[in-house]
């Protein structure tokens, strides 16, 4: 890898902006230091102009630091890892729960229960359990991971649709 793309590589991982400016700002520092080399300037000396990639990229994100979007993208990340913790918890608590009720032995009993003429042996079974009936004594561990997860996946799906809008007017 050439010094030049080796630097601009090196700016791109440091920039904290949408993915369409990342790519205006890497292909105008990229024009800029073609058209120094151009001029007969060496590649060397364009970079040590230019500074480190670290302060390349901080000025740049000073710049966009003001910006709504940048400020947002912080925001969606937070929400995507609330949404998907939440969305794990809640499958993991549905899988203990029906792990431990397809581990455990069916509640059916044996029981004797006297009658008029003597003592009558009735059997109870039980039938298959609902998934409903099996979450009801749980709903406390599996209702609130999962709600997290509807919320902010609404959050983020409404945000985005908000971020599209405002794009699509910048445009006009």
């Amino acid at each position: 890898m050439k010094a030049d793309e080796k630097y601009l590589a090196n700016v791109r991982i440091r920039l904290h902006v949408d993915k369409k400016n990342r790519e205006r700002i890497i292909n105008g520092l990229r024009t800029e230091i073609e058209y120094a080399l151009e001029k007969g300037e060496s590649i060397e000396n364009i970079l040590k102009r230019m500074g480190s990639p670290a302060e390349m990229a901080n000025s740049y994100n000073d710049t966009y630091k003001n910006d709504i979007f940048f400020q947002k993208k912080k925001t969606y990340k937070i929400v995507k890892f609330v949404a998907i913790a939440s969305l794990v918890a809640s499958l993991l608590f549905l899988g203990v729960i029906l792990i431990s009720i397809l581990v455990l032995p069916a509640d059916g009993s044996i029981s004797q229960v006297g009658g008029v003429s003597g003592p009558a042996i009735i059997e109870t079974t039980s039938r298959p359990l609902t998934l409903f009936e099996i979450l009801r004594p749980y709903y406390k561990y599996t209702c609130i991971p999962l709600s997290l997860f509807v919320l902010s996946t609404l959050y983020y799906i409404t945000e985005k649709i908000k971020q599209k809008r405002v794009r699509k007017n910048e445009k006009k």
